[in-house]
């Protein structure tokens, strides 16, 4: 992520793409609250399709 892909303030809604242990969420989260933003939702999008 680059250092200017948010701005204090900024309200984000963190996705990825799947949730295992959360880790990677959390990570995102806190680079994110490090920035300055605000991470207002959490999603984990998840296709387990034969």
């Amino acid at each position: 992520m680059h250092t200017d892909a948010v701005k204090p303030g900024d309200r984000v809604l963190l996705i990825d793409d799947l949730i295992a242990t959360g880790g990677t969420m959390m990570a995102g989260k806190k680079l994110l609250e490090k920035l300055g933003a605000t991470v207002t939702e959490g999603a984990a999008i998840v296709d387990c399709a034969p």
